[in-house]
């Protein structure tokens, strides 16, 4: 099967048929498929759908930012600065962000939005319910 990206990849003639189909469907049908497709597979599986280069891009990042704190180019700072005092249980969720911080966070949202139209947005939703896990 040749994939709009212009890459192929070998599928069964079922698996032809079902993509050949959901690519005739509307792009508002298409939509709401890949959205009930991607919220089908398991937390642990959603790397599947981010592509190599991005999952590189991850990697290297990474790299970048501990080669920094190393080589001292930027310095940490202690947990209780950057999170400021817990919460009681029962408050309600107020988070504010060090102002680089929430950069950073839009700037991702954006490269990922980039990425892959509605990746940004799974970010965004993934990072609200790990506060909200977090606060838990």
């Amino acid at each position: 099967m040749l994939l709009p990206s212009g890459g192929e990849v070998a599928v069964s003639p079922t698996e032809e048929m079902v993509f050949s189909a959901a690519l005739a469907l509307p792009e508002q049908s298409r939509a709401q498929l890949a959205d009930m497709l991607w919220t089908s597979l398991p937390e642990e599986r959603l790397d599947l759908c981010v592509p190599e280069e991005v999952r590189q891009g991850w990697a290297e990042e990474a790299r970048r930012r501990m080669q920094d704190v190393q080589t001292g180019n930027v310095s940490l700072l202690p947990g209780d600065e950057v999170r400021g005092p817990p919460s009681p249980p029962d408050a309600e969720m107020n988070y504010h962000f060090h102002p680089d911080a929430e950069d950073e966070l839009h700037g991702t949202y954006e490269y990922y939005e980039a990425e892959r139209e509605g990746l940004g947005r799974r970010f965004g939703e993934a990072f609200d319910e790990a506060l909200v896990r977090k606060r838990g």
